[in-house]
């Protein structure tokens, strides 16, 4: 199961990776377009655009978890 931690940034890549869809969309100008009216380089470039800003955000994520402290683990009480 995912902790609480891993949820809020699979979020947060996933709206960074939208945000980042949606500027390569209209800088392509391609917001009017039906999806069966894609040619395959429109296609291949959401692709890229998609794929490239998931990867750039996973890894500010991460970047960004790790350098947070990490708890120190509980003390045990018998």
């Amino acid at each position: 199961m995912a902790s609480e931690v891993e949820n809020v940034s699979r979020a947060k890549i996933v709206l960074a990776t939208a945000e980042a869809l949606g500027e390569y969309l209209q800088g392509a100008r391609l917001l009017d377009k039906k999806i069966w009216q894609l040619r395959m380089p429109e296609l291949e470039g959401i692709a890229n655009a998609t794929v490239s800003a998931f990867i750039v955000a996973e890894a500010k994520e991460r970047a960004m978890r790790d350098a947070e402290p990490v708890a120190a683990p509980s003390a045990f009480s018998d």
